[in-house]
Parts: C-alpha cells; sequence; structure tokens
C-alpha cells in the first residue's frame, strides 16, 4: 500500500499548494492586522508600550494598512486631544519631525493648539511659527489654519504686551484676510489701545503660574506694575531680570520705563549709559525711552531724533508727537512744534471713536478713516473704509473669531502711551 505521505503522489502534491496557499493567507493577514510600526525613539510621556500597540491597531482597522512610527502618534496625539488631555496630546505631536511630508505642519498647528490649552506660552509661540514657517501647507484649508495660527501668535504676543512684534504678525495676516475692527486698531493704533486691564492681567497671571521662569512674561509682569504705580515692586524684579539679562533689550526699555516713572534721573542715567547706542529695529518702548532721556538732560535735537525713529515705528504713537512738540521750541523755534500738537489733537479724537468703533459703529469707523487721511496716514484711512463697507454689507460678520479679547479691550489709557 502507497504512503499517505508520499510527495509524488497527486493527492499530496494538492494539499501540499492548499497549505502553502493557507500560510501565505495567514502571513497577508498577519501583516495587516498585527502590529509592524516599532517606535524609533522613546514614547512620549504617559503613553505606555500597550496604548502604542492598541493605537496601531486602531490605524491599521481605519488605514487598511500597516502604520509607520509616525502614523501611530498622530493617531494618538488626536486621540488625547479628543479626550481634553492636552499636555499628552502635545507630547505627541511634538516628536513629529516638522518637515514630516505628510504631518509636518499639522502636527505642529494641533500641538500648538494644545499648548495654548495649557496656557504654556513659550513652547506655543514656538509651535505656531514653526508651523507657519514649514515647507509647505498641503491641506485643502492651508490659508484658513494659516489665518488661525496668525491669531493665536496675535493673542500671545498680546498677554506679553510684545506689541512691535505683534504689528508685524497682523500685517502678516492682513495679507491672508481682511482684518476686523479690532486687529484693524491693534495695527494702526496700538498705543491707543489699552493693555492694562484687570483682565489681561490675571490672563497674563495663568501664563505665569504655569512658565515661571520665561523671560517676556517676567517684562511684562513687571511692565503691569509699573503702570499700576507699584514702582518698587517692578523695580526689585526688573533690577533681578536685567542684572541676568543684561544683554536683552525689552528688559532694558522695562527697567528705562519704571525708573523715568519713579523720577529717579540719576539711576535712568546710570542704566542707559550701560545700553548700546541707537540700532534700527529696537524696541520701541527702548528707543521711547532714549527720547524721554535727551529731553531731560536737554539734548533737545536728539530727543527729537529719537522721536522721530518711534514714529517710523508706529506713527500714531502719541507719546512721540507729545515729545517732539515740546522739544522742537528748543530747536527750530515754537511754529515747528504745531504739526505736532496737531497730530495729538487727532489722536486724541480717534481715541474717543476707538471705544464707538469697537462695536461696529459705521459712523465712527468713517471718522477715524477721515482723522487717519488728516494724519496722513494713508493705509489706516483705506483700511477703515474698507472695514465700514464690510459691516455696512454684512452686519454682524465682521467679529473675529478669534476668542480671547480680554487682552487689550479698546479704549485708553495713559500707562499705554508712553
Amino acid at each position: 500500500m502507497a504512503s499517505l505521505f508520499n510527495p509524488a503522489t497527486p493527492r499530496w502534491r494538492a494539499a501540499a499548494a492548499v497549505g502553502v496557499i493557507g500560510v501565505l493567507a495567514v502571513a497577508a493577514v498577519l501583516t495587516i492586522f498585527l502590529p509592524t510600526a516599532q517606535p524609533t525613539q522613546d514614547l512620549p510621556s504617559g503613553i505606555t508600550p500597550q496604548e502604542y500597540r492598541d493605537a496601531e491597531r486602531r490605524f491599521v482597522r481605519l488605514q487598511h494598512r500597516p502604520a509607520t512610527p509616525d502614523d501611530v502618534l498622530m493617531l494618538l496625539g488626536e486621540l488625547a486631544s479628543q479626550a481634553g488631555d492636552y499636555r499628552r496630546a502635545s507630547d505627541c505631536f511634538h516628536t513629529i519631525p516638522v518637515d514630516h511630508p505628510q504631518y509636518g505642519p499639522a502636527a505642529r498647528f494641533q500641538e500648538a493648539e494644545a499648548l495654548l490649552r495649557q496656557e504654556r506660552a513659550t513652547a506655543a509661540e514656538t509651535a505656531i511659527r514653526q508651523f507657519l514657517t514649514a515647507p509647505s501647507h498641503t491641506t485643502k484649508d492651508a490659508t484658513q489654519l494659516q489665518v488661525r495660527a496668525h491669531q493665536w501668535l496675535t493673542y500671545l504676543l498680546s498677554v506679553q504686551l510684545r506689541f512691535d512684534e505683534r504689528r508685524q504678525v497682523l500685517r502678516a495676516q492682513s495679507l491672508l484676510r481682511p482684518l476686523d475692527v479690532h486687529e484693524t486698531s491693534w495695527l494702526h493704533f496700538p498705543m491707543l489701545v489699552i493693555w492694562n486691564t484687570p483682565a489681561a492681567w490675571n490672563r497674563l497671571q495663568n501664563y505665569r503660574q504655569r512658565e515661571p521662569d520665561d523671560l517676556p512674561l517676567q517684562i511684562a509682569e513687571a511692565r503691569y506694575l509699573t503702570a499700576n504705580g507699584r514702582l518698587e515692586e517692578a523695580w526689585e524684579q526688573l533690577t533681578d531680570l536685567h542684572g541676568r539679562y543684561a544683554s536683552n533689550r525689552e528688559c532694558a526699555a522695562a527697567i528705562l520705563e519704571c525708573s523715568y516713572d519713579r523720577g529717579d534721573w540719576r539711576a535712568f542715567a546710570a542704566l542707559h549709559a550701560e545700553i548700546p547706542s541707537f540700532e534700527s529695529g529696537e524696541p520701541t518702548l527702548l528707543t521711547l525711552m532714549r527720547g524721554h532721556g535727551a529731553m531731560h538732560a536737554g539734548h533737545w535735537a536728539t530727543a527729537i531724533g529719537h522721536f522721530e525713529q518711534v514714529l517710523v515705528a508706529d506713527p500714531s504713537h502719541p507719546a512721540a508727537h507729545a515729545g517732539i512738540a515740546r522739544s522742537r521750541p528748543h530747536v527750530d523755534g515754537t511754529t515747528e512744534a504745531e504739526a505736532s500738537l496737531e497730530a495729538l489733537q487727532a489722536l486724541s479724537e480717534i481715541r474717543l471713536e476707538l471705544a464707538r468703533a469697537a462695536v461696529e459703529d459705521v459712523e465712527a469707523i468713517n471718522r477715524i478713516a477721515r482723522l487717519s487721511e488728516q494724519l496722513g496716514l494713508s493705509q489706516a484711512a483705506t483700511d477703515y473704509r474698507a472695514l465700514a463697507v464690510r459691516i455696512t454689507s454684512h452686519p454682524q460678520s465682521q467679529q473675529s473669531r478669534f476668542a480671547p479679547r480680554e487682552a487689550a479691550p479698546l479704549t485708553s489709557s495713559s500707562a499705554s502711551e508712553r
């Protein structure tokens, strides 16, 4: 009797063929449904190997293809965001390289959103800027995401009182879509917009609690203290910061501002002597303080030069116009100060209209446009006229999707004019 396992028999060859096909089928199934992506780096904090494997299986079921480590980490980040675990989400998104061809920009955008939820200013700003400068934005709603990222950055810079940088961001944003009434005022009249409010202070404190060592937040806190007359607290804090960050010009500007408010001209002069001479692009507040120092010393022409540099950066700066108006009579005679006095009058009228404009009062917005034209601020005039047309055509449609307005409501404050 022939052996049942004789490889020469047709029955055996058929069985062998079926067996090979079965093995290949099982292998294919295993390739699809068993974990294949091994993380190439340590897992983000709080993510266990089991969670990683579970997410991998979920990805394979959803996408019907093997998962890469970045596939899994992106999914883990999205799941964490949906669950409100923003710390875990940001950690997952952060592990994905910004130049990743599929996930890079999206990971930075979602990381930024998760970091903002945690009120982590430094890391959020880094993620936002990486998103905005990423090699490509391939999603169909890329422009909308860039607009949102610019709004987030505008907000963070408002919290930190970094108004020079905020204007740059607003200019970039204006190329993507028309600015709303608040953003238009921040862009064209930043020193007529109050920043020293209880709500803004409380928001800053929330960020300070989470990042107590963040330098811009510490400087901003000291500036709030100065603006609210808590000069000795501000002086103590700024003296410490200036000692540790002597080359930081934002810090130098803030401590000069504090010594100016304290009326301590000896300290002002000593501090100013340590600071390098004027450089284009330095903080506007620092240039303004140079002007005040020169004016106090009777160096009127030098003071005018500094105030004019302030107006290059911010043509609507009321303190710079006031400084020129005070200094001109000592250089050119009283008649030369008239232009600055007229500018101050127009700015005071604009200040009164800004609160009405903030609630989309078209009459106030058109008046601001006319006053801007009078001041020679042609772009501001154009932007406010266009804003009035949009509001008239589409009432209630111009409010920004950017929610946190408390950082800079539109009213006036002497502190904002320094």
